[in-house]
């Protein structure tokens, strides 16, 4: 299992992700003539949730999840 730091420092790299989309683009060229494609927003901030509930596991405040069971007799 990932640190707190590591999940801190991965969310905060997808926050640098998320601002570079908004300030210049999805995708942009280099000097050198390539192509970059950086991943969709939806993908971003899909992955920014799940390392939100990791980092919330790893600091020992992961929420309740609850399930509700019902049992039949076998007839």
């Amino acid at each position: 299992m990932a640190t707190v730091d590591d999940i801190q420092q991965r969310i905060s790299e997808i926050d640098s992700q998320i601002a570079a989309i908004r300030s210049g683009g999805q995708s942009y060229r280099t000097s050198d003539g390539l192509f970059v494609q950086r991943p969709d927003l939806s993908t971003l901030y899909a992955e920014r949730r799940t390392l939100e509930s990791e980092l919330a596991s790893a600091k020992g405040g992961g929420g309740v999840v609850t399930t509700r069971l019902s049992f039949r007799r076998p007839a």
